[in-house]
């Protein structure tokens, strides 16, 4: 999304300076960005910038330096939250009354209220038109794609260490996490750490006692395990009725026995031409989605495909019924997948009328001016 929006920024008219932040790991496996204060002051002091524009809050340290350095000089930092916001990464890093914040899903709007951000904001996601377009090139074969990731090596990742956190917890803690997975998967739109706490009061496990560090982290573990599943089954399920073919992670290629087509990178040509191929396209969300949809329905749309995506709340403020087909469960989805598999004109006139919806309003370029209006 950075570069789309880089490229979206300049098309507008603005004038940007991008500072790409390096990505690196602590031995716990923790991420941290690598970056040079001093250089960014020095940026702030030459480039003049009426804004500081940031995903997901990166680009800012720990100890709130930067942000005070951009409050004095008063550059308000926005920042548009696309993946789940987590309240032990605010901390001292934000100039309050500086901060604006765009979130991708008003379900974790509470939470920013609760730790004092006041100028919150919400904003779905979009897509670049100009990358993700129509081919020509590309020859349309009749069969169900899906793309997307396991997320598995985060997932072990939150393992490893809530184990080393808790060790010593007992047999009832894992337990009450197996519990509140299985109900994370019945229940999508339902806030995850409340699962959790409710699983782990069920076993009567003080949740009070635990460090934030470790809910958060219990949290992204049980959601990202729940959405796991929920796509191991949807594309077992496809794989054994369906000419299907998926693009991910190496897990896909061990958990079906063919299909599997690697990796398309999103950086490139690749992601185009896969969302240019295929007849039926599915999407399955992870759970920390409540009401959003993901990038999938506005990049797949922007490309003239036929998409089947689960069911979120925002989803008919996005598009309407005859623009968007959904399914509530893996056994509505093989019937709508039945239906719509031979039915071309039906298929294309839905995804014809998805792409006008997206052009019309669900561009970067319309987020932009959705922020510039915030900023007024």
């Amino acid at each position: 999304m950075d570069r789309d929006m880089a490229y979206s920024f300049k098309k507008a008219g603005l004038n940007l300076y991008t500072e790409k932040i390096t990505l690196g790991e602590t031995q716990e496996g923790h991420s941290v960005e690598l970056f040079s204060s001093e250089k960014m002051i020095q940026i702030l002091d030459t480039f003049k910038p009426d804004m500081v524009f940031s995903f997901d809050g990166r680009g800012l340290d720990n100890e709130g330096f930067l942000a005070h350095e951009y409050a004095k000089r008063g550059m308000p930092f926005v920042t548009w939250f696309v993946d789940q916001p987590k309240e032990s990464n605010f901390g001292k890093r934000y100039v309050k009354s500086n901060t604006i914040v765009l979130v991708f899903d008003r379900d974790y709007i509470p939470m920013l209220k609760k730790i004092g951000l006041n100028n919150i904001f919400y904003l779905p996601l979009a897509t670049n038109p100009d990358r993700f377009k129509p081919v020509d090139n590309v020859q349309r074969q009749s069969k169900v794609c899906f793309v997307g990731e396991s997320d598995y090596e985060r997932i072990r990742y939150f393992a490893s260490n809530i184990d080393s956190m808790v060790e010593g917890a007992g047999d009832e803690f894992y337990y009450a996490v197996e519990s509140a997975i299985n109900t994370q998967r019945r229940s999508p739109g339902r806030n995850t750490w409340g699962i959790v706490k409710e699983a782990l009061d069920n076993y009567d496990i003080n949740t009070k006692s635990l460090p934030t560090i470790v809910k958060d982290m219990l949290e992204g573990f049980v959601e990202r395990e729940a959405s796991l599943r929920q796509r191991l089954e949807v594309i077992q399920t496809l794989s054994g009725r369906f000419d299907t073919v998926i693009y991910g992670d190496s897990l896909w290629g061990k958990a079906i026995k063919s299909g599997y087509m690697g990796k398309a990178n999103y950086f490139n040509d690749d992601i185009v031409k896969v969302y240019n191929r295929y007849d039926i396209y599915v999407n399955v969300s992870r759970f920390q989605l409540k009401n959003a949809i993901n990038q999938r329905p506005y990049d797949i749309s922007a490309c003239g495909g036929f998409l089947i995506t689960d069911e979120r709340h925002d989803l008919r403020e996005q598009f309407d019924e005859d623009e968007m087909v959904s399914f509530g469960s893996t056994d509505e989805l093989v019937d709508k997948i039945k239906f719509f598999l031979h039915k071309d004109t039906k298929r294309e006139q839905i995804a014809r009328k998805a792409r006008e919806k997206v052009l019309a309003t669900h561009t970067y370029l319309k987020r932009i001016e959705e922020i510039m209006r915030v900023m007024k």
